[in-house]
């Protein structure tokens, strides 16, 4: 993890779940794996608490199916196929 986070959650067959902190916001919520974010879906945050992305993801890359939002608005701004972090 990165100095100053902090993770507060379970541990479900040896996968972290929950959500990485960094005070006073919450910036990811769903699966770890190996203190990356990795597994089907997660949801990762702006600063200001908007959802950025919402989706798959593999040892910290948008990977497989996904969703991006738009910052100001939270309108959707794409939705499809993520290869480590890459629009398809």
């Amino acid at each position: 993890f990165v100095e100053g986070f902090f993770f507060r959650g379970s541990v479900l067959l040896g996968s972290l779940y929950d959500m990485m902190h960094d005070p006073p916001r919450i910036v990811y919520s769903g699966q770890l794996f190996q203190g990356k974010r990795h597994g089907a879906l997660g949801v990762s945050y702006f600063p200001d608490g908007t959802v950025s992305y919402k989706g798959s993801w593999s040892f910290d890359f948008q990977h497989g199916i996904g969703k991006t939002f738009w910052k100001n608005s939270g309108l959707l701004q794409y939705e499809g196929s993520f290869k480590r972090g890459v629009k398809e």
